[in-house]
This record gives structure tokens, sequence and C-alpha cells, in this order.
């Protein structure tokens, strides 16, 4: 028996995969909240349309059943995903699926369909922002004074250019926002700003490291250091030896810290700190773990010490933080 529930098409924005899922809706701030039937799973999704074109989201739910939704058509878009937790499967003809977990992820669309799946008994929690290509080219609007933006130039954007401490901290203004649903529409539009000002800076700080020849790492070396950064991320909780990394790609200690720092402007123990920060940020979510308990998670022997470490890159303290958003 196939349970998944795979509505054909729909134009942009979650809220037409809502009501072809069959998720109730009821009134909520200056949006709609979406509520999973019983027999599809627990949970809900915030659902606000900022302009013409531009949506955002909160979502938090675990299905029963696979649930799948295509969006299709000739809509061109980017889909912005900061994932607290779960497995959201991306699929797109002629490409092989790619699964989105704990990060933020920048997909951009062009066209024909892309199919999105949660499967059965995962929990999801993620926010989403939706721009269409004509929000993205109104140099008067939103972007205006930005660089120009497109879909075709954004596909060339490496995740060191988005996923960063930042545009997370930033994202989870967001999240925030959009559960409580009591932020006027144009907060949304600030917030966008800001975040694809951030995008620019990082992508002039790539090219101006770029320049200069002594960082250049050859294609080859390139990939390994990809694939050793992707086993870093399975579990940057738990991060393997350096020793350990380096064998997986057959290439020397020195060269990889060298190459890494190269291609990702921090050491391998600074890019493993500031991420598993940005973990600490997720984790305080979730209110059955105590500071304490997302300390030990982190690799700290004493809240204060993580404490302090958070700060170091937050600019505040897991307790404010908390007290910030009431969690």
């Amino acid at each position: 028996m196939n349970n998944t529930i795979s509505p054909a098409t729909g134009p942009l924005g979650l809220h037409s995969m809502a009501v072809q899922l069959g998720f109730i809706p009821r009134p909520f701030g200056n949006g709609i909240i979406y509520d999973l039937p019983s027999h599809l799973g627990n949970g809900w999704l915030t659902h606000f349309h900022i302009e013409n074109g531009f949506f955002v989201s909160s979502v938090w739910f675990t299905p029963e059943v696979d649930l799948t939704y295509t969006f299709s058509g000739v809509d061109t878009f980017l889909w912005i995903l900061g994932i607290d937790t779960g497995d959201i499967i991306i699929s797109r003809q002629g490409k092989p699926a790619k699964h989105c977990t704990s990060r933020i992820h920048f997909i951009p669309h062009i066209g024909k369909s892309l199919r999105v799946t949660f499967p059965a008994g995962i929990h999801v929690c993620f926010t989403s922002l939706m721009l269409a290509e004509t929000v993205l080219s109104d140099r008067d609007g939103i972007f205006k004074g930005l660089m120009d933006i497109t879909i075709e130039n954004i596909k060339e954007w490496k995740e060191e250019i988005y996923n960063t401490e930042d545009i997370l901290l930033l994202l989870e203004q967001v999240k925030w926002a959009a559960r409580n649903g009591l932020q006027p529409l144009s907060y949304y539009k600030f917030k966008v700003g800001e975040l694809f000002s951030f995008t620019e800076t990082n992508l002039k700080n790539v090219w101006l490291h770029n320049q200069n020849r002594r960082y250049h790492v050859t294609w080859e070396n390139e990939q390994k250091i990809r694939r050793i950064k992707a086993i870093l991320d399975q579990d940057i909780l738990n991060p393997p030896p350096l020793e350990k990394l380096a064998m997986a790609e057959a290439i020397s200690t020195s060269k990889l810290r060298r190459c890494f720092k190269s291609l990702f402007h921090l050491t391998i123990m600074e890019y493993v700190h500031n991420e598993k920060m940005k973990k600490a940020l997720l984790l305080l979510a979730d209110d059955e773990l105590s500071i304490k308990n997302i300390a030990i998670l982190c690799g700290y022997e004493s809240p204060g010490k993580f404490s302090g470490a958070f700060k170091k890159v937050h600019q505040i303290t897991p307790r404010e933080y908390r007290k910030v958003y009431n969690l």
C-alpha cells in the first residue's frame, strides 16, 4: 500500500501545499495557520503573503505518512530553508534527490517541476522564505541599492555564502516572528533585504580572498575538502579527529588544514566551533533541554564556559536568548 499523498500542481507558496494536502486553516495574526489533520500527523505551518511573489512560513510537524507536494509550471523562484531539524527531500527532473537537513539551504528553481517530500515519522521544523524571480529583480523595492540578483547567479553560490552565523540568527528572528504572527508584513521585507546584504558582503569577501594565488586550491583538492566538510557536517557535535578526516581522502593533515582555510576562510577548529554554536542556537528551542544539557552536547564541561563561547559568536547569552523568545 502506498501511503504517499501527492497533489499534482500548485502555484508558488506553502499555502497551496497546505490546501492540497488537506491542512485545516484558521486565522493567525496577519496570516493563516494550517493544522495537520489527525490522519496525516501532528503539527502546523504558518503562512504569510508578504507581497505578490513573496511568502514566509514557519513549519513544525511530524507526518504519519509520506507527504509529497510538487511545485510545477513555469514559476521561477528562490526557496530559502532554515532547517532546525528534519529531512526534507527535494527532487527535480534529471537531477538526483537532495536531502536537506539541519542547515541553511538556498534552492533556486527555474521552471519545470520541483517535488518536496516529508518522510513519515521524521519531525521537521524549519523556516521558509519563497521569493519569485520578479521580486528578486525589482531594483526599486526590497533590493534597492544591493547588487543585481538573479536565479542563475544564485545557482553558482557556494554554501559558505549563505550558511553563516549572521544569516542563521536572522532566520531565527524570522522564525519567531512567523510563530507569533504579530509583526507587520513590512518586517519581513526589511529582513530579506538584510539577508541579501549579508550575502553580498560574503560574496565580495570570497572574491577578494581568491585573488591571492597563495590561497589557490586545485579543483581535485577542492572536491576532497568539500567531501571532508560533508563528513564533519554529518555530526558536527562529535567531529572525527583531524587524522581520520585526512585519511578519508588520502591527503596530509597539513594540506587539509591549508586547503580548508583557503576554501572556507576558517581553520577546521574555528569552523567546528562556529557550527556547534549554530547548532546550540537551534537546540535552545527544545524546552526539554537545559542549558547544562546543551553545553554537554556541544562538548563543554560547564554551562559557564559554554555561555561565554555562545555569547562570543551570537552577542547574547543562551539564557538571554531564551528570555527574548519566551523559550
